[in-house]
């Protein structure tokens, strides 16, 4: 009987995460920075509100999708740059945030 991969298998070979390069340590990290920055209209993280989305690590670099509530978001710098700090505080050498409007 053939067994089949977990779900978290499956997503870890579809984001580029590779194992054994200490990237789940940094992926553990950076989401629970992500899960710290929190959405000042709703006071909701931006991790539960499903703004992030398509994480992917390559070569000590992470990049993501990340989908503003509203196109005309006040506080979508203000997002990126929490982002990119949370990625450079789990150790990732750069961060893309690829914004999907």
């Amino acid at each position: 009987m053939k067994k089949s991969k977990s779900n978290a298998a499956k997503a870890g070979k579809n984001t580029g995460k590779k194992a054994g390069s200490g990237n789940a340590e940094k992926l553990t990290m950076f989401g629970d920075s992500l899960k710290r920055i929190i959405d000042p209209h709703t006071g909701i993280n931006i991790v539960d509100m499903n703004m992030v989305q398509n994480i992917v690590v390559k070569e000590g670099k992470v990049s993501l999708d990340f989908i503003p509530t509203s196109p005309f978001c006040p506080v979508v710098n203000y997002f990126v740059e929490e982002i990119k700090k949370a990625a450079k505080n789990a150790g990732f050498n750069d961060c893309g945030v690829n914004l999907k409007i």
